[in-house]
């Protein structure tokens, strides 16, 4: 088997403004989805697909990988999250130079879910 982890996170979020960098108990919410996956016993990298230097900066503090910027095109208000998906499936595999089986999408908007919820 052969694990992507990915956790998407776009700027310019229309309800709350850069969201997915907010602070939620003094750590950006981001933080939480990386640390969580980074304890899974399954995950051995977590990587990110955004649109901003800001959070990919930040994402690389906690321990995930950055390999590309999104493009912008994929992240507008009404683009399909599974067109994310497919573009940073297709990417990571050339990039790693891996084929990838298996995809876990963990949401950035879920700073209480478990590693334990991960692994089930």
């Amino acid at each position: 088997m052969s694990l992507l982890t990915l956790i998407c996170a776009r700027s310019n979020s229309k309800g709350v403004k850069n969201k997915n960098i907010k602070q939620f108990n003094k750590k950006p919410l981001i933080y939480y989805s990386i640390k969580q996956a980074l304890k899974s016993k399954y995950i051995k990298e977590v990587f990110i697909s955004t649109d901003s230097n800001k959070i990919s900066k930040i994402c690389k503090e906690h321990g995930a990988k950055v390999k590309f910027i999104r493009n912008k095109k994929l992240a507008r208000d009404n683009t399909p999250e599974l067109d994310v998906w497919k573009d940073a499936i297709l990417r990571l595999q050339k990039i790693n130079n891996k084929k990838y089986t298996h995809l876990c999408v963990i949401p950035v908007t879920s700073p209480l879910r478990t590693t334990n919820d991960i692994d089930k």
